[in-house]
């Protein structure tokens, strides 16, 4: 790719400023911190700079990369299926990443406080559920998918669905005793995902919730 890049004819006098984006499955200043790395490598390889942009929820992230805003999105399939359609085709998959053990994929989880009494799907009919965001692969699209493959509608089985507006919302609520069902994502291991990145910022304990549902595995998010 960077001798391809090269070989482009003056293109960073087109593309001074490069704009990456992500959607945002923690706080927006986290996503920023989690990726100022990420854009300092791009600047030294490049020799541009580089500017991470954040929005409030996945849309935001979809649309201004169908709209040419920002150049780079990192999104899971179902976000990146949202831009495709969106933006008419005008967006492609790049790459993506590879956990340090090789994985190449994630589940979608429904959780629970540990010591509540639910342990099935079955035990939280009649609860409460979040859903992440609209546009989130595990989060809502995904579950929502194999529920009613299960034969299970939330609208009824639950007492009431919510989107909380992002992953780290939904894990807060579960702990809070505020949900009672949450889905979120984690990688076999928890090499990523939401368990990982609460845990290496201190804000969970593996032992404080419970896993009662595991979706088949999804590719990771990609760049496109």
């Amino acid at each position: 790719s960077l001798a391809a890049t090269e070989a482009s004819a003056n293109w960073r006098e087109k593309y001074k400023v490069l704009k990456l984006g992500s959607v945002t499955v923690e706080t927006q200043s986290a996503t920023i911190t989690r990726f100022k790395p990420f854009a300092e490598y791009i600047e030294k390889k490049l020799g541009v700079k580089v500017e991470v942009f954040t929005a409030s929820d996945y849309a935001g992230i979809v649309q201004a990369l169908s709209a040419g805003h920002i150049h780079l999105g990192r999104m899971g399939g179902a976000a990146y299926a949202a831009g495709y359609i969106d933006s008419k085709g005008g967006i492609e998959p790049l790459v993506m990443n590879v956990e340090p053990n090789g994985g190449k994929g994630y589940f979608s989880v429904l959780i629970v406080r540990a010591q509540s009494p639910y342990k099935s799907l079955e035990d939280l009919k009649g609860r409460t559920l979040a859903w992440a965001d609209p546009n989130s692969t595990s989060g809502y699209l995904v579950p929502n998918a194999a529920l009613r493959d299960a034969g299970i509608d939330p609208q009824k089985h639950f007492s009431r669905t919510v989107f909380s507006g992002g992953h780290e919302q939904s894990v807060f609520g579960v702990l809070k005793g505020t949900l009672d069902s949450a889905f979120t994502w984690t990688s076999p291991g928890h090499q990523s995902g939401q368990f990982r990145i609460m845990i290496d910022r201190g804000l969970l304990k593996l032992e404080d919730i419970r896993t009662v549902w595991q979706s088949p595995l999804i590719a990771n998010p990609l760049w496109a």
